[in-house]
């Protein structure tokens, strides 16, 4: 057995040292190599890079990324049984994250893939964090959790959704069913897409609760928003997942959003002081706004001028910096 981990980067300095020491602190029985896969990094990446020399730095100009093409190519760069997909901020929490994802995935030849449980980082904020909690801990559950889908049962939307979630944050990748089934050449969701089409094809997909990175993003309520918005976008075009139906469930919703993290704030957060406590309830306002405009706004796109979605989207501005 086969072992490649792939790491794409793009002004990636932040994490990638605390990532990569991480990685080659790894316990397994087998071997394994990794493979960075840089799209035109400026600041210091690359030099961290080669802090590593274990590491094979591929480099590709910034306009031949894209999340399907690239993930594509690095699957061709190598002949491994299993290929781990990792983001550059995504810290594996335990010496043991790679023996368990492969693990995970091993002994069932209808198994085309899984992913890994994420942990919020110490400085993520309290929202996002118990987010990713919930998300992980109960929404997923709090174990190893096989996905399938079972030809001719009808399932509720919101356990379809949840049989379709794949994140390749924190991937593993079986080679013999991504030569049947490659990822789409898609902006965003290119995971999404892939887990929706093997499980249509009959296979499985795993959710490791063992193989888990440190990994979270703390957003200004813009950016929230703009990253809400291409979310709904995609799992509206990806599962037929249908989020916010009509504007005037905005205000309910963000009122109740905001009781609840308020609640949250002011009743289990002692360790925090008054003072950010206040500051943290203005954000949860402004970040609930953000996150439930961005819901309607993404579930509706396509009443939405081009142009106006260009400019909401925050794949589509990462992207453009990609491509410059």
């Amino acid at each position: 057995m086969s072992v490649t981990i792939v790491l794409p980067t793009k002004n990636s300095e932040k994490y990638l040292r605390e990532v990569l020491a991480a990685i080659f602190r790894q316990k397994t029985d087998f071997a394994f190599e990794m493979t960075v896969i840089d799209s035109g990094s400026t600041d210091g990446t690359l030099s961290v890079v080669r802090e590593f020399p274990q590491v094979r730095l591929v480099e590709i100009p910034p306009a031949e990324f894209g999340h399907g093409k690239t993930r594509n190519y690095a699957m061709t760069l190598s002949q491994s049984d299993y290929i781990v997909f990792l983001t550059h901020d995504a810290t594996p929490s335990t010496d043991f994250w790679l023996a368990n994802l492969v693990r995970d995935v091993k002994g069932d030849e209808k198994i085309a893939g899984g992913f890994g449980r994420h942990i919020p980082r110490l400085d993520c904020d309290p929202f996002e964090a118990r987010t990713i909690e919930n998300h992980f801990n109960i929404w997923l559950g709090g174990t190893r959790r096989v996905n399938e889908i079972v030809s001719g049962k009808e399932y509720p939307e919101e356990e379809l959704h949840k049989l379709k979630f794949f994140s390749n944050a924190n991937s593993i990748i079986k080679r013999s069913v991504w030569e049947k089934i490659p990822f789409k050449d898609v902006r965003m969701a290119e995971d999404q897409e892939w887990a929706s089409d093997v499980l249509a094809a009959g296979y499985k997909t795993v959710y490791s609760h063992d193989g888990a990175v440190i990994h979270s993003h703390s957003e200004r309520p813009f950016n929230i928003f703009r990253r809400s918005f291409d979310e709904y976008k995609a799992l509206k075009r990806v599962h037929g997942y249908t989020g916010m139906k009509y504007p005037w469930q905005i205000f309910p919703w963000v009122a109740r959003l905001t009781y609840s993290d308020l609640k949250y704030l002011w009743r289990q957060r002692n360790d925090l002081s008054i003072i950010r406590r206040l500051g943290w309830s203005w954000f949860a306002c402004a970040k609930n706004v953000g996150k439930k405009t961005g819901e309607y706004l993404g579930t509706h796109h396509e009443r939405l001028p081009k142009s106006w979605q260009e400019r909401i989207s925050f794949q589509e501005r990462l992207t453009n910096k990609k491509q410059t």
